[in-house]
């Protein structure tokens, strides 16, 4: 049996959590602890974060740099995951 290609219809993006860019000791952090940056192909595309993983991000938020607006977006993004029963947050990086 193969693996299908589907055709995308919609992607739903919310606010942004943080910036690739920009936040470089999240995404660094992201990427030692679970390869965030090898989901996307020059920056841009899907990438699954545990939810486990993000909220040691959010014990080390003062270390990594988030500020308050990063902090509630991400435990916005958890909250939301949670409540359709995934365990892992779903972000477009585009």
């Amino acid at each position: 049996m193969g693996i299908g290609a589907h055709r995308v219809v919609k992607v739903k993006t919310n606010a942004e959590s943080f910036n690739l860019w920009h936040d470089h000791k999240l995404v660094d952090f992201l990427d030692a602890e679970a390869q965030f940056l090898s989901y996307l192909k020059d920056g841009s595309g899907l990438a699954d974060v545990p939810i486990s993983l993000l909220k040691r991000a959010l014990k080390r938020a003062e270390e990594l740099g988030l500020n308050q607006d990063m902090v509630k977006a991400i435990q916005s993004d958890i909250k939301a995951a949670k409540e359709v029963g995934d365990e892992y947050v779903q972000y477009y990086c585009y």
